[in-house]
């Protein structure tokens, strides 16, 4: 079917220059209004809602009639209402600046791939048929675009911080206070604040009518990645990065660069899923229009709080005479959260800071060699076996060492197998190596103290039975048991020595 060109609103055409804007401005507004934009494949559009569920867009469409009716929506719409897809989208076409006509567009990907979006956000958006498809969020600048949350008109109102104009702009926008950021009015207004959308379509507007999906404003921490990184991540404070083998320690101090930087070697090939990068540190006090905010720690960003009151990373920090934190978002083994981190080669206890944790061992030494290695690292950690199942740890044996493993089988018996096992720590006087003390083997004592009491119990009934020949004279029969009961304590002297187990040893 066809769908209708918007009218050009006279006087408002974004495509005429503007002298008292940035140039980079006016190039971005020259590309992204365009007067025959209703002509191109590819079009843009605002989120006005988000259908992630779509029993939730049922139930209001059953409770309430109108609800359509309410949500602007065009007739080739309705007909899919009851049909769309999950992470489907209510949409505003940005080139119809008049008509308040919203749309549904369907995920142009498969259900393989959902990307995130919010309301207020902008997406690219493609009409093919029946059907309008929405292929993902548009990026924004760098003073704009953020994993969160964009606000993608903030383009038109923020000065370029290297612009030779930007402070002078920057005072004439925030009358010499600090610049923060600021969801204007109006979709793709122009420098000034100047309204440029339907009514009703200002962002205030737009989240006080979502009725599906509600954003999660959070400050997440940009990151830097290496040339050939593969790098996927949510709207939360989530990333999976496939790149190479990175990231700060504890002891480290210098922060002064990212860890991005520098020459990459080879064969460190690195998978990083982590959550909560920089979580553990304290956040810095954000920038106001009334105050600057203070300097961030470690891989924390700085942060800046909005004039609708939300707090989010500082992405123009540098327009209030403040410069980035380079290791921002950085990958962290101190203060991140949640890692699972897979390497083909790293030095994995130098990453994690642990070496100095082990206590001494009673045998060896312990050694941080750099080999393959997945670290696992969080608060509370569970491994958890079905009813059915088990839970096996296992150390291969190879061609010069020997196999080790602790198995937790389905009856609930464990079984923990070596050449030596420690239990403890070091600093016993015991007569195994490092001079632990080796755990006794239960049926040697048994059989030790079984046949001692015999020996004993024989010599003691010996004695109940006596009959003393008198006169001074000794006793043939106390004779012969003390004699019996000293080759028998000899004999038992003898077994004394398989006492100590030859494999567990322990403080």
């Amino acid at each position: 079917m066809a769908w209708p060109k918007p009218p050009v609103i006279k006087g408002t055409d974004p495509t005429e220059p503007d002298t008292n804007a940035d140039s980079f401005v006016n190039d971005i507004i020259g590309h992204m209004f365009r007067k025959n934009e209703a002509e191109e494949p590819i079009r843009r559009a605002v989120v006005t809602d988000v259908i992630s569920n779509p029993e939730l867009l049922y139930e209001n469409i059953e409770a309430d009639e109108e609800y359509l009716d309410k949500k602007n929506l065009s007739e080739a719409s309705r007909k899919i209402a009851l049909q769309a897809p999950r992470n489907s989208l209510f949409v505003k076409l940005l080139d119809d600046r008049v008509t308040p006509t919203v749309h549904i567009a369907i995920p142009f990907f498969s259900s393989h791939v959902m990307f995130p979006v919010s309301p207020g956000e902008q997406v690219w958006v493609v009409i093919m048929e029946d059907h309008i498809y929405w292929m993902s969020r548009i990026p924004g600048v760098g003073s704009v675009e953020d994993v969160n949350y964009s606000h993608k008109d903030r383009e038109f109102i923020t000065p370029a911080p290297y612009n030779p104009n930007a402070k002078e702009k920057r005072d004439s926008a925030s009358g010499g206070k600090s610049f923060v950021p600021i969801n204007n009015d109006g979709v793709g207004g122009e420098f000034g604040e100047t309204k440029n959308a339907a009514p009703g379509f200002e962002p205030k507007s737009i989240q006080e009518a979502i009725t599906l999906q509600k954003q999660t404003y959070e400050a997440v921490p940009r990151w830097t990645p290496r040339v050939g990184d593969l790098v996927l991540q949510g709207s939360n404070n989530t990333l999976i990065s496939l790149g190479t083998d990175r990231g700060w320690n504890k002891d480290d101090e210098d922060f002064s660069v990212s860890n991005a930087d520098g020459e990459i070697e080879t064969d460190r090939g690195t998978i990083d899923i982590v959550v909560g990068r920089s979580y553990l540190e304290e956040p810095p006090k954000e920038t106001t229009e009334g105050a600057k905010g203070a300097d961030p720690n470690r891989t924390k960003p700085r942060l800046a709080q909005t004039r609708d009151g939300e707090i989010e990373v500082d992405k123009i920090s540098r327009l209030n005479d403040q410069t980035p934190n380079p290791a921002e978002g950085d990958p962290d083994f101190y203060v991140d959260a949640s890692r699972v981190y897979v390497s083909t080669k790293t030095a994995i206890d130098e990453k994690l800071t642990i070496k100095d944790e082990y206590r001494e061992p009673f045998e060896g030494e312990y050694t941080d060699v750099e080999n393959a290695s997945i670290a696992l690292k969080s608060s509370e950690i569970r491994i958890i076996g079905r009813e059915d199942g088990s839970i096996r740890i296992l150390k291969e044996k190879g061609e010069n060492s020997k196999s080790a493993s602790i198995v937790l089988m389905s009856d609930g018996t464990i079984h923990i197998q070596g050449e030596k096992i420690f239990v403890g720590e070091k600093g016993a006087q015991g007569e195994g190596p490092g001079s632990s003390e080796p755990y006794v083997l239960h049926s040697e004592i048994k059989s030790w103290c079984e046949s001692t009491s015999s020996s004993i119990q024989s010599f003691c009934q010996t004695l109940a039975t006596h009959t003393t020949p008198g006169y001074g004279v000794s006793s043939p029969q106390i004779t012969q048991a003390a004699s019996t009961l000293l080759s028998e304590m000899i004999k038992h002297d003898l077994i004394i020595p398989n006492f100590p187990s030859k494999r567990i040893f322990g403080e």
